[in-house]
């Protein structure tokens, strides 16, 4: 019982200690005002700064997408080549192609070199086309790894749109949609893989597909 009763005792000494001090606090306040506000405001002040500071953390900076540059080069020389010859620019052709140019499609055994290339775009321009319409769906650049041994190592650039082509010749206008890949190698496109819907195409112009008779 005597534990008890000191402990008791030492808890309203402490209180009283703690009571007596916040006493003194007020009483000094109410004696020195403007010394207490010089005091307050640089304290309140920290503890704002310092609140906030723990509060808010100061954000990573978002860090902006690597640019390809070469592959934005790529696309900006296919956006040429294929403007030159849906406008018929057939004179700047050629200097979009490299000298060992080829052009697959779209049927499998379909192939033009770079002067037969030229040869053909102006050939049509002049016989055959009054004004062709190009819309872009989408374009991409891509990188095959020279690591990976691959036989499509390099640089790509895949074209996807619709083509709208009225004729001076007498067919139908005709529109289809069309897919390009092209292989760039020192700024020149040295392989074109082209695909399109012949048959489409040439139902469009009135042709009609008869099957083989029956043996």
């Amino acid at each position: 019982m005597e534990v008890k009763k000191s402990s008791s005792i030492m808890k309203i000494i402490v209180h009283n200690s703690y009571l007596q001090q916040l006493i003194n606090c007020i009483s000094f306040i109410n004696q020195n005002p403007n010394t207490m506000r010089k005091l307050l405001i640089p304290a309140v002040a920290l503890t704002i700064f310092a609140m906030a500071s723990c509060t808010k953390p100061t954000p990573d900076p978002v860090q902006a997408p690597a640019v390809d540059s070469v592959g934005e080069a790529n696309k900006a020389l296919v956006k040429n080549f294929l403007n030159a010859v849906f406008t018929g620019d057939t004179a700047s052709v050629a200097g979009y192609l490299a000298d060992d140019y080829m052009q697959h499609g779209p049927a499998m055994r379909d192939s033009l070199t770079k002067e037969q290339e030229v040869s053909v775009w102006k050939k049509n321009w002049k016989e055959q086309y009054r004004s062709i319409t190009y819309r872009q769906a989408a374009v991409l650049a891509h990188n095959v790894k020279p690591e990976s041994n691959s036989p499509l190592a390099g640089d790509w650039v895949m074209e996807w749109g619709n083509i709208s082509v009225e004729y001076k010749n007498g067919l139908p206008p005709i529109s289809f949609n069309l897919h390009l890949t092209m292989h760039i190698t020192n700024g020149k496109v040295d392989r074109e893989y082209v695909y399109y819907n012949v048959a489409d195409i040439l139902t469009q112009q009135g042709f009609t597909f008869v099957p083989p008779a029956k043996k």
